[in-house]
């Protein structure tokens, strides 16, 4: 995995003590997000194993098991989050017939999609995060910010 992406998803699972990522070296940057992926990982091969129920799953086990995924954002009620993980733990269970597959490359690629998801997501607080991760639908979000932005210029005279 490229660095960059790998002190992105440092930065967002929130993986630096101490000093930000741009002053350690890299192999301590990936360390820290291997270490999180492991421990993704065994809390997902607990769920899978013991046949969880995900309905059974609620409030702030649910918000946890999410957080640690970077599944979802403000605002999305505990059904959307349910769904959330339930792909989560179909993108990452081993392929059937013996194909190979690296789930920690799996669950690296799934982290940084759900933090891009959870930038993107219309109920973000941030317009920023949203400006640069919408794509095609930037200009409904610019249009918005420069409305917002003129009504506070009003507002200020």
């Amino acid at each position: 995995v490229p660095k960059p992406i790998i002190r992105g998803l440092a930065g967002a699972i929130s993986a630096e003590s101490g000093p930000p990522s741009s002053f350690l070296p890299n192999f301590m940057v990936r360390g820290q997000v291997v270490n999180h992926i492991q421990k993704v990982a065994e809390a997902d091969e607990f769920l899978v194993t013991n046949n969880i129920d995900l309905r059974s799953i609620a409030g702030d086990p649910l918000m946890q098991a999410c957080d640690i995924r970077l599944i979802g954002g403000p605002g999305r009620s505990d059904d959307e989050l349910r769904e959330g993980l339930k792909h989560w733990l179909e993108d990452v269970t081993q392929a059937e017939g013996g194909k190979q597959y690296n789930s920690n490359l799996a669950r690296a690629a799934l982290l940084g999609y759900n933090a891009v998801d959870g930038a993107r997501d219309a109920r973000s607080m941030s317009y920023l995060p949203r400006l640069m991760f919408q794509g095609q639908y930037g200009g409904q979000v610019i249009s918005r910010y420069e409305e917002a932005k003129s009504q506070k210029k009003k507002r200020g005279k």
